[in-house]
């Protein structure tokens, strides 16, 4: 993305709203109950309810904002704003803010996505059913497969709407987050709703099923006579050759 400033300066701004968010959920900047809210995707909440998970591994939150990445450079690609263009000046750190709301802004459109005809008119549709296609087999990705790609969306998408609210409580146009998080669930992130959101977590619990009632190929195998076994495309030696290597551990042993 070296010959697209506009889009690394994009996907510069989406990872720090990623971090912001992820510090505004550490240091309570929305309560439990709000995250409680946000992490069900039901018009009434439940006792059962839990907080949104935030304790992820680095390269987990690396692989979710990588899908988010995607997904930008997808409609900045399909824009009339996408150009092989350079550009010689450099950011204050207060335009690099302006750019991370707007940047914040255009995310919450992608969500906010009244889809009433056709589906495909959504780029987080559209780019769903190009990420569903494997392009080294050519053929659409297994569940299994696709459904982290998912997960990680919903994920990001849930991060991007606290921080939403966390900033509009900044700059003074709500009072409480939790007035412009209530505000936005009930608009697009529950099911019964006619977003990108709610279409992409229904289309994960019913690949949560497939991939379950799917029987997977082990990466243990035997060969066909039984004396070599492999895993993945490590293959181990004979058993002949493993019993000696037996026999020879335990003479050392003994010795």
């Amino acid at each position: 993305m070296e010959s697209e400033p506009v889009l690394t300066t994009l996907c510069d701004s989406l990872e720090r709203l990623v971090k912001e968010a992820h510090q505004s959920v550490c240091n309570d900047s929305v309560n439990v109950f709000d995250q409680a809210r946000i992490n069900s995707f039901l018009q009434r909440p439940r006792a059962a309810d839990r907080p949104l998970v935030v304790k992820l591994q680095k390269s987990t939150w690396r692989s979710y904002t990588r899908i988010w990445k995607s997904l930008l450079a997808l409609v900045y690609r399909t824009s009339r704003l996408s150009g092989q263009r350079t550009y010689r000046h450099q950011f204050t750190p207060q335009q690099i803010r302006h750019w991370d709301l707007r940047c914040l802004d255009l995310c919450i459109s992608l969500l906010d996505h009244d889809l009433k005809e056709d589906l495909l008119e959504s780029a987080v549709v559209g780019f769903f059913a190009v990420a569903g296609v494997d392009p080294a087999k050519e053929i659409l990705r297994e569940a299994y497969h696709f459904t982290p790609t998912l997960s990680g969306f919903i994920k990001i998408a849930q991060m991007l709407v606290i921080q939403k609210a966390v900033s509009a409580v900044q700059v003074g146009i709500a009072e409480r987050p939790a007035d412009l998080l209530d505000e936005m669930r009930a608009r697009f992130l529950i099911h019964g709703t006619r977003s990108p959101f709610s279409w992409a977590s229904r289309l994960r619990m019913y690949e949560k099923k497939v991939r379950d009632l799917t029987t997977r190929l082990g990466y243990i195998s035997w060969s066909d006579d039984n004396q070599t076994v492999s895993y993945k495309a490590i293959q181990s030696p004979s058993m002949e050759v493993f019993r000696e290597f037996v026999v020879k551990q335990m003479a050392t042993a003994q010795e």
